[in-house]
């Protein structure tokens, strides 16, 4: 496999305080990639780029940066069934304010890291800071699960992280992929912030199992 070098970017699907379209548009003029890859699984990415589905942050902006510079765009995305990707997510979002309801340390660090995510930006996102109150918030989460004992809401729990899981995976394989067919000297990988720790920690092993080698930088903001 040739080397490539690939810079991750966590990001926010919608606008939020600092965490523009604007503000990512800069971030990715800047890097000026060859290939930018999406959290986006293919099925859906033609509707996307054609106006039938809505954007999100990410696609809205990298649509406004292939006006100006016409590049390379891959969806690495796993293809997940639309009713099961909905009830999940929508799922999830029944837990977290569960979460929120019965824990006040779960509340205020949840809060916190939503406030400077809205004060500082995409910096924020991509730094140890943001990561060490995510941290936080996955051991009190298995601390309220075993707390509440609820066997509906311990299944509903692994399968969420279970779809997370297949998602990793399925992206960090689809970039390696496309890098062993095709030239890529300097890619962008654009990617949900709530999936960016577990990324970086899956990459050396997948490395190390496949035989495979890119040169990633997770500290941009960090130069």
């Amino acid at each position: 496999m040739q080397r490539c070098s690939i810079t991750l970017i966590a990001t926010r699907h919608k606008e939020n305080g600092k965490c523009t379209t604007n503000a990512l548009f800069q971030i990715i003029k800047q890097i000026a990639p060859d290939v930018i890859f999406e959290e986006v699984p293919p099925s859906k990415s033609d509707a996307l780029y054609s106006g039938l589905l809505q954007d999100s942050l990410e696609t809205h902006t990298i649509k406004r940066y292939l006006e100006k510079q016409p590049t390379s765009h891959v969806p690495v995305d796993a293809d997940i069934d639309e009713i099961t990707d909905t009830f999940t997510k929508s799922d999830y979002n029944v837990m977290v304010n569960i979460f929120r309801r019965h824990s006040s340390e779960y509340r205020n660090v949840y809060n916190q890291r939503q406030l400077f995510a809205d004060e500082k930006g995409f910096p924020y996102l991509n730094s140890n800071d943001w990561t060490l109150l995510s941290k936080r918030l996955d051991v009190l989460e298995e601390q309220l699960i075993k707390r509440f004992d609820n066997d509906k809401l311990t299944q509903r729990y692994k399968e969420w992280l279970n779809v997370l899981d297949i998602r990793d995976n399925e992206m960090i394989s689809n970039i390696y992929k496309y890098v062993n067919a095709n030239k890529c000297e300097n890619g962008l990988f654009l990617v949900g912030v709530e999936h960016r720790r577990q990324i970086i920690d899956k990459i050396p092993e997948f490395e190390k199992k496949h035989h495979s080698k890119l040169d990633w930088n997770f500290d941009y903001f960090n130069r």
